[in-house]
């Protein structure tokens, strides 16, 4: 069974939090943007423009690749960044916006997903560039 993990930036202090992710969970009052992340069993408030799926995908020999929803990768100088849409995850060129499908690359069989290279994520690069 594939983990449904999340990730997302605490809005205390930015550090990342790891784990179950629950929109307005204190209160029915849907004005209260509240978005949390479980972590250890403690709740973080977290930016909810930073939150992020773990893809659950493993390599052709089932190692975890560790990808998640707004990873920026270097496909030999250009890059990717993993989106969810449609309830799939895509590689996206950054560029052009042409979209190829992540399961399809993570199980190829000539170890694609070996030869590209992790980045950052996007809420980092975009960080960096202001």
């Amino acid at each position: 069974m594939r983990k449904i993990k999340f990730r997302g930036q605490r809005k205390d202090n930015g550090e990342w939090v790891y784990g179950y992710f629950m929109q307005h969970p204190f209160s029915d009052d849907p004005n209260l943007d509240k978005s949390v992340i479980v972590q250890d069993q403690r709740p973080y408030e977290v930016d909810p423009d930073t939150v992020g799926q773990l893809t659950g995908l493993c390599d052709k020999d089932g190692k975890d690749l560790d990808w998640w929803e707004g990873d920026v990768f270097d496909d030999a100088g250009t890059l990717k960044v993993i989106i969810k849409d449609k309830g799939c995850f895509w590689f996206e060129n950054v560029k052009s916006k042409r979209r190829f499908l992540c399961y399809r690359i993570a199980e190829s069989s000539d170890d694609w997903a070996h030869h590209i290279k992790k980045v950052g994520n996007i809420h980092k690069l975009l960080e960096q560039s202001t």
